[in-house]
């Protein structure tokens, strides 16, 4: 709940993901286009020989590189007591969604770092991963490491009732921030006997979000 701290934290953890994206670079900027021939020989992006570099066509944007994020409501629920979806954990989220947008923007004037952006639903694996790290030097905190996941990027807890309109209202706000990419998704059941809701869903997306996705079942 200490909010002064966690942005020096915030700070302190950004510093290191820069030097990690830097450290990546770099070691792109050392390879041959044998690592990827599709990209780099063949057309994908370029038609190179295999002893030639591509490190110009890393910079002035041209190449992409990502800050990825997971947790944003176990964040909020560590911060400010609440879900990332009320009132209070929602306008809180979107802050540090604002600050870590700015950072990007900030980073783009690094060299290698010109295509930064925020990278919203980075992980899958590593959701649990982190959560059973946080766990072990932690220990049992009820809503953050009580279970064995963190919430994917922006995404509401799969465990918080919403309907599926308000989910994809709710997370396009944070998609907009992260322009680096994003996916939302539903969860639906069978929908075989009504399309026509199946069809409020589709147009509601486009009308509403980026990029979005509907989880669902074919038959029983």
């Amino acid at each position: 709940g200490d909010e002064e701290r966690f942005w020096e934290i915030l700070d302190e953890r950004l510093e290191l993901c820069k030097e990690a994206l830097l450290l990546k670079d770099k070691l792109l900027r050392e390879g041959k286009p044998t690592v990827s021939p599709i990209h780099w020989m063949y057309g994908g992006i370029a038609r190179l020989s295999k002893n030639d570099s591509f490190e110009h066509l890393l910079d002035g944007g041209y190449s992409s590189i990502s800050l990825g994020y997971i947790g944003l409501h176990e964040m909020t629920k560590v911060m400010k007591g609440v879900s990332n979806t009320s009132p209070v954990g929602e306008k809180f989220a979107l802050k540090v969604m604002d600050y870590l947008e700015a950072k990007t923007v900030e980073w783009r004037k690094i060299k290698g770092l010109n295509g930064c952006s925020l990278y919203g639903t980075p992980s899958e694996s590593l959701t649990y991963k982190f959560a059973r790290k946080t766990a072990k030097r932690f220990g049992v905190i009820a809503g953050i490491t009580d279970k064995d996941y963190f919430t994917n990027s922006y995404h509401v807890n799969v465990l918080e009732p919403i309907d599926a309109f308000k989910k994809l209202k709710f997370e396009s706000q944070f998609q907009k921030r992260s322009k680096g990419g994003a996916v939302s998704y539903i969860e639906i059941p069978n929908m075989e006997n009504n399309l026509e809701a199946l069809s409020r869903i589709v147009d509601y997306m486009y009308e509403t979000i980026q990029y979005a996705e509907v989880n669902t079942r074919s038959g029983d």
